[in-house]
């Protein structure tokens, strides 16, 4: 989680893949917990010092993040990459790819969301509605300047204390039907993030989706503090991630968060050929 929020780039870490999902809330079992003993904005701040003391990330203007993801279903494995770029205020590109070659491009920039099939070189607009807000979330939670109570309509906080070990829940409500609260579970003396609980909507059914980040490691000259491992499980995958890079305050160019325009839509047309003087008259062969 990095300073704001849950820190945007830990949001990105564990979402990575859900944007085009809604569900509601009855899976998340919201069972009320004790009054907290701090209000959100204290938490949040606790939260920002924890991950982010310099602010270094709250003030980059863009960052590059990429991750490893190891895939585990029915006993089968399979390993992808995925690497994400981010461009204040509100650009954010993530590129999926399969033994090295990209295979899903998905673009968010100022309300407008696009997937781009690397394979069939199609692009398809996210459409307006739950769609694009789901795409829009996901964003402002991975930017660095935003933080949960400029994101979500509401947000509430409690804590239970078990065993003497306290942990604060964020309940993170968009307000949007159909779109289910993001709950976060804090620990209450190192104000880290250990758990993400969500619900996804997948061909009718809904899955509780879990997130658990690990390994919080310092990066950008230890100024930034992120999981470099999350384990997430949905339904009967699991999707163990580890980050192989981390750098903010990177140069993209205007082009990363547009859509790919196919070779055959460019303007193709041939410019004039550059016109030249005509070669110059062969001397006269000298008489004899």
């Amino acid at each position: 989680m990095k300073k704001r929020f849950l820190s945007g780039v830990f949001a990105v870490l564990q979402l990575a893949g859900l944007m085009l999902l809604t569900a509601c809330q009855d899976l998340l079992h919201l069972e009320p917990m004790e009054p907290a003993d701090i209000k959100v904005p204290e938490l949040i701040a606790k939260m920002g010092k924890a991950t982010d003391p310099e602010q270094r990330y709250r003030n980059c203007k863009s960052y590059l993040m990429k991750q490893t993801f190891s895939v585990m279903q029915s006993g089968s494995k399979e390993t992808l990459s995925i690497e994400t770029r981010f461009q204040a205020p509100d650009k954010m590109r993530l590129t999926t790819y399969r033994n090295q070659k990209p295979t899903v491009i998905q673009i968010y920039n100022a309300g407008n969301a696009w997937s781009y099939d690397c394979a069939t070189r199609k692009t398809t607009k996210v459409p307006k509605g739950i769609p694009t807000e789901l795409m829009r979330i996901f964003t402002q939670m991975g930017t660095p300047s935003l933080d949960a109570t400029k994101i979500f309509k509401t947000v509430e906080i409690d804590m239970q204390i078990e065993n003497g070990y306290k942990t604060y829940r964020l309940i993170c409500d968009a307000g949007v039907k159909g779109i289910a609260p993001y709950v976060l579970y804090i620990n209450g003396k190192t104000y880290l993030t250990e758990r993400m609980e969500t619900i996804m909507y997948i061909n009718g059914e809904e899955y509780l989706y879990v997130n658990v980040p690990a390994d919080y490691t310092w990066y950008e000259d230890n100024s930034i503090r992120l999981p470099a491992t999350s384990t997430v499980k949905q339904m009967e995958t699991t999707r163990i991630s580890k980050m192989t890079d981390f750098k903010i305050n990177v140069d993209f160019p205007a082009s990363d968060f547009l859509p790919p325009v196919p070779f055959s839509h460019r303007n193709t047309a041939v410019k004039p050929a550059k016109k030249t003087e005509p070669a110059k008259a062969k001397k006269e062969a000298k008489k004899p």
